[in-house]
């Protein structure tokens, strides 16, 4: 696949516009003038590998992710399979994605809703924070996106440390806990951002009816 650039040059105007396309594609260009000089050239860059969502850098958990320092709003894409369920942890001690804004997402394919994470600060021992984490859940043989909005970091690069965290019963959705019996009382801890997963097979084809109780305190 390549990227297409076509320039339009002249006395008093330059434009350029920028076309992707893949190899064995046709593109027509209709030039029309009103006098004086012009001219027209097109020239060919190959895409690079991780610049674009079908086009990811393929990594395994446990892999160091190395963003190269190309300025300000460059996407990234990465891509990973998970081995098993439980959660995907990245990590980056890095003071430019939190000053800067990154902007971190996690989808399954580019068409994709993005999903949820859990993003907390890395501190070192004096309470500094020296870097951030983002923590999602995966499901075993899934494939997942990996995205990254970088800023310019002065010329250093950024590491995302990964690895593999397995999930305890109730952290995800592989692991649901599960209810045994119609009329069981499933009790639901108070802490604040806690996510509790419970399975219930149906005993019989009709309506099931969950009463929740759920308040402050």
């Amino acid at each position: 696949k390549h990227v297409l650039y076509s320039r339009d040059g002249g006395n008093f105007m330059n434009a350029d516009n920028k076309y992707r396309l893949s190899e064995g594609e046709d593109i027509y260009m209709c030039v029309t003038t009103t006098g004086g000089r012009n001219s027209l050239a097109i020239t060919e860059k190959t895409i690079e590998e991780g610049d674009y969502c079908d086009m990811p850098i393929v990594f395994s958990l446990g892999e160091d992710i190395v963003i190269k320092d190309r300025g300000d709003d460059v996407m990234n894409y990465r891509q990973f399979t998970a081995d098993n369920s439980g959660f995907a942890i990245f990590e980056a001690a890095s003071q430019t994605v939190i000053e800067n804004y990154w902007s971190i997402y996690f989808r399954t394919d580019c068409d994709s809703k993005t999903i949820d994470y859990v993003r907390e600060d890395i501190t070192d021992s004096k309470g500094n924070v020296v870097g951030r984490s983002y923590k999602i859940p995966v499901t075993a043989d899934t494939d997942y996106l990996f995205e990254i909005m970088s800023f310019d970091n002065k010329g250093v690069d950024v590491v995302f440390k990964t690895h593999f965290e397995e999930a305890k019963q109730g952290d995800v959705c592989a692991t649901a806990i599960p209810i045994k019996q119609l009329g069981d009382t499933i009790k639901i801890d108070n802490t604040p951002e806690s996510t509790v997963w419970h399975k219930y097979v149906a005993d019989n084809t009709g309506f099931y009816t969950i009463y929740a109780k759920i308040g402050r305190g």
